[in-house]
């Protein structure tokens, strides 16, 4: 049995391995043909599509970020935060979508940056894109509070105050569900 689950590992592993360099391929039906393969191989998938943060290329940066969104798993979160920092305006656009569907996980890891980062320009834009997102469906006040932070003009010095109760907040009540 465990020879079984070892070739199954290797199996998705090879996989994994040799669909993902097609993510930087010329031909746009490879590349889908890829991502969507790696979408299907879900969690494991993460770990490699995390190796495209730094990628010369745009569109293989895209096109794992776009992975990582559909694969939709908590666990991607922070990659997803990093991209919202990319140098390319559409993969920064893809991970904010991408952690707006993460829910609470990716409300979470974009309060954790903010309060690391509150000076990154594109983080701040990145955050106002997932709260914008997320302020449509929710009807929590404090959504909408920290968007409104994000949207003033003192939003590096205000957000390092707001942001972290909402976020230890979230964290007691993400702990009360997991225990």
């Amino acid at each position: 049995m465990a020879h079984a689950l070892n070739f199954h590992h290797d199996s998705v592993a090879n996989t994994i391995k040799n669909n993902i360099h097609k993510l930087a391929d010329k031909d746009g039906l490879v590349r889908e043909k890829a991502r969507k393969l790696l979408v299907s191989m879900g969690t494991p998938a993460i770990d490699y599509l995390s190796e495209f943060e730094s990628h010369p290329k745009d569109i293989a940066r895209w096109e794992a970020v776009k992975a990582l969104a559909d694969i939709n798993e908590p666990i991607a979160a922070p990659i997803l935060v990093n991209a919202l920092e990319d140098q390319n305006g559409d993969v920064r656009w893809l991970a904010a979508e991408g952690l707006s569907e993460l829910g609470e996980a990716g409300l979470k890891s974009v309060l954790e940056a903010l309060l690391e980062s509150p000076d990154s320009l594109h983080l701040r834009r990145g955050a106002h894109h997932v709260l914008a997102n997320m302020a449509k469906h929710s009807p929590n006040s404090e959504i909408r509070e920290l968007l409104h932070i994000l949207e003033s003009p003192d939003a590096e010095l205000k957000i390092l105050v707001e942001a972290e109760p909402y976020l230890e907040k979230l964290t007691s009540h993400s702990e009360k569900i997991h225990s």
